[in-house]
């Protein structure tokens, strides 16, 4: 079929499924915009944006007629085009998260290549959106008792206590309470 289908004569499935192609062949461009234009000085991110949307376009095109489309898989993008404030975490997360799915989906690894990408992958994201210094509550106890080998609250927590205690005290990164966060995340 030619660019140009009249989509009247095709069944309801063909005309679903072309259009969540055209919708995820169009959504990393969206995104290649949207970054160009929080990159770039105010006065000149609007023509830059639109030059990089089509271009993105055209290429995602290119790439979708030659079987090489990111599927699905660009969903992941469609917080950062949908998201109304600029937020440099979340378009770095959602980026590496794409570029992850995606390259780990086109390439046949086997056994524990996948699941160390993902779980690299996971663990960046989560050192992004760590929980910034001391916590309330239980959070801020247990940063506490990792930082003075102490004990928490019955019923003490003693493993977690034990290993917690070394990571923080062994992991030469941050504060300690960044890396009792770190480790909760890890546990």
């Amino acid at each position: 079929m030619n660019a140009m289908t009249d989509f009247s004569r095709l069944p309801r499935q063909d005309i679903i499924l072309r259009s969540r192609d055209i919708f995820t062949t169009l959504l990393p461009a969206l995104f290649l915009g949207r970054l160009c234009a929080e990159a770039i000085h105010p006065e000149a991110a609007l023509p830059a944006a639109i030059v990089v949307f089509l271009l993105g376009a055209g290429v995602g095109w290119w790439l979708h007629r030659r079987g090489i489309s990111p599927g699905l898989w660009a969903l992941l993008l469609l917080p950062v085009v949908i998201f109304p404030y600029q937020s440099p975490q979340l378009m770095l997360g959602c980026g590496v998260l794409f570029a992850t799915a995606w390259v780990v989906s086109r390439i046949k690894v086997q056994g524990w290549a996948v699941e160390a990408a993902v779980f690299v992958g996971a663990l960046f994201l989560f050192s992004l959106t760590l929980a910034p210094g001391i916590q309330p509550a239980d959070a801020g106890e247990f940063q506490l008792v990792l930082a003075e080998w102490g004990v928490a609250h019955p019923p003490g927590y003693a493993l977690y206590s034990f290993l917690g205690g070394l990571f923080t005290h062994l992991l030469p990164l941050g504060s300690l309470a960044d890396r009792a966060n770190l480790f909760s995340g890890l546990a």
